[in-house]
């Protein structure tokens, strides 16, 4: 699922530090369902949203090691660049189809966008901000 997602990340795919991020756990995919968008699958498990991340995720590789098989047990055959929508990638679930951004500099995926019949691959990171300050008794 997820976890093999950030398996097909590689050297030639990112840059060494994105992929250092990956490795440290500072980044993390997750699946969500469908309908969902990427804010609110982040924050489910205690992290925001990355959207800097998209464009990686924005590959059949990817998407194929995230929904590594259908409900039938088969792979998914099908991996679309036909679709544009700042809610994709995806799996749109219906069909069965892994669905890329083909249109990204006009229509850039986002993490509030959300379509009911997709499920969406969602680049989480660590909430930013200071560490608070322990104050002795």
């Amino acid at each position: 699922g997820a976890a093999a997602a950030a398996g097909a990340l590689t050297a030639e795919s990112v840059s060494a530090k994105r992929l250092a991020d990956v490795e440290a756990g500072r980044v993390a995919f997750f699946v969500g369902k469908p309908g969902n968008n990427c804010d609110s699958v982040c924050r489910n498990v205690f992290l925001q949203c990355a959207p800097s991340w998209f464009p990686e995720v924005n590959s059949c590789e990817v998407l194929m090691a995230a929904w590594p098989h259908r409900a039938d047990g088969e792979h998914y055959a099908e991996c679309r660049n036909t679709h544009g929508g700042n809610e994709l990638p995806a799996l749109q679930v219906r069909y069965e189809w892994l669905l890329l951004n083909k249109d990204p500099v006009p229509l850039p995926s986002t993490c509030a966008a959300r379509y009911p019949p997709s499920a969406r691959i969602c680049p989480c990171a660590h909430l930013a901000g200071p560490v608070p300050a322990c104050r002795p008794p």
